[in-house]
């Protein structure tokens, strides 16, 4: 979770006096909002090992011949042509830049699922067949220090990318680690995001398990007046769980539109 319970209770002034009720809606909104704004963003935020088989979109291999490829600094390059790249957007931002970062490139392995799919041949080399790009930002866990990537950029160093979709297998560490959340700038402010989001929907959906009487009015006739009202419960089931418009605002920044190439 991106927020403790005691962070939440402290952002809605409940620490200490939060009912049962409230904690038990606390404890279903919470994940919904929190899925509601990975989904947004495109992203998983939390550091987890991820794996991508990319590009996402390309063609078949009948559409390259050996027009497409070069032969430069002593290897056999593909050509940038096609809408081609040089780079690859990984989802799961920031992408760390330590030892499970690693590339494989196998024009026939469909996303895996070819027989001998991505063999240890078919591995590149960090910093000779591929960089990540780098804004000299990392973190600091005990003895250890780690960069990391905020546009979370596989950059191949001559040529470019395949054109086959699903022909690069990457397995990463990508999000921010939890104590980011705390001492990290643009984590901290996903996080404050998520509590007003979290805050916004609780008080929602605490008012309509709460309110007294019938629910929303859905129809009503005039002659001999009649009147028909929702239940309170099938109006707050499902889909009312909605990102406030400040929210959205505040971490349009973070949000990754390379999942949609």
């Amino acid at each position: 979770m991106i927020c403790s319970k005691a962070e939440l209770l402290t952002f809605l002034n409940k620490a200490g006096s939060a009912t049962d009720h409230e904690l038990g809606l606390l404890a279903l909104v919470q994940p919904l909002v929190e899925r509601k704004l990975k989904d947004h963003l495109g992203q998983e935020l939390e550091y987890a090992t991820f794996t991508e088989y990319l590009p996402l979109s390309g063609g078949a291999l009948d559409e390259v011949d050996l027009t497409d490829y070069d032969f430069r600094g002593g290897r056999v390059t593909p050509i940038t042509r096609w809408g081609r790249s040089d780079k690859l957007q990984l989802r799961n931002t920031p992408v760390w830049n330590d030892a499970t970062l690693t590339v494989y490139e196998d024009l026939n392995a469909y996303a895996g699922q070819a027989s001998g799919a991505f063999a240890a041949a078919t591995e590149l080399t960090k910093g000779s067949d591929f960089y990540l790009d780098l804004e000299g930002e990392s973190y600091t866990s005990g003895e250890t220090t780690t960069e990391y990537s905020h546009s979370g950029l596989l950059v191949r160093c001559s040529g470019a990318w395949p054109y086959q979709a699903r022909s690069v297998k990457v397995t990463y560490h990508g999000g921010w680690q939890a104590a980011q959340f705390d001492i990290s700038g643009r984590a901290q402010q996903i996080k404050l995001a998520a509590l007003h989001a979290i805050a916004y929907n609780f008080e929602q959906t605490k008012q309509l398990a709460t309110n007294a009487g019938v629910g929303p009015l859905v129809s009503e006739s005039i002659g001999k007046y009649s009147a028909s009202y929702a239940s309170q419960v099938a109006q707050s089931m499902g889909l009312r769980i909605a990102l406030p418009s400040g929210v959205i605002e505040n971490l349009e920044e973070f949000r990754n539109y390379g999942v949609l190439l």
